[in-house]
């Protein structure tokens, strides 16, 4: 146990060795790039001044109500989705145009709409946060129920739904979230499902 654990600690040691020598011999600028036992000493006054703690209360407050409001609104936008289409055919454009755009291009918007302040990291946040929750949500509402309360994705009679299966697969894809087509039927062997089907029940 403590030999695998120095085996997978090893990396972060000599990653920490390396930056404590390659500044301090010259081969670094250690302007650019300070020890780490500076950084460390560094981080430590920072802790004991309270501003560490201060900074990091602050951080945790706008990460909370950033992912907060993203987990409201996304539950929210992709159970609507799921339920009534005529949302699904409002909202789905809007989120096919915004998944794959780097979330970080926003910030600087962000910054020109909120400022500086707290306003704009939050909005940076939620907006990072949004578009997985109303995927996520969207397709579990999907996976687990439909308006009527049935399954979506198997039939009365527990065979597979692969058209339901292959539409969840097809939206991931248009959302960015797979880079290849996958076509549901080549990988499915339903010759159990229709041997039990004809059994006598």
């Amino acid at each position: 146990m403590v030999w695998r654990a120095f085996i997978r600690a090893l990396p972060l040691i000599l990653l920490a060795g390396l930056w404590e020598i390659l500044p301090r011999s010259g081969i670094i600028n250690p302007e650019q790039l300070p020890p780490a036992s500076a950084v460390a000493i560094a981080w430590w006054n920072l802790l004991i001044g309270g501003d560490l703690v201060t900074n990091g209360i602050s951080s945790l407050i706008n990460v909370s109500a950033g992912l907060g409001l993203g987990i409201v609104v996304g539950v929210l936008a992709g159970v609507l989705m799921a339920w009534y289409p005529k949302v699904d055919a409002a909202v789905s454009p809007l989120m096919k145009s915004l998944y794959p755009m780097p979330k970080s291009a926003l910030v600087p918007v962000m910054i020109l709409w909120f400022g500086l302040g707290a306003g704009s990291k939050i909005a940076s946040i939620f907006m990072g946060c949004l578009l997985p929750v109303v995927l996520s949500s969207y397709n579990g509402c999907l996976l687990y129920t439909s308006v009527k309360g049935q399954d979506y994705y198997r039939d009365l009679d527990a065979r597979p739904n692969l058209k339901a299966l292959q539409n969840n697969i097809d939206t991931q894809r248009e959302l960015g979230f797979l880079n290849i087509a996958i076509d549901v039927k080549a990988y499915s062997d339903l010759s159990l499902v229709d041997e039990a089907a004809k059994r006598p029940r």
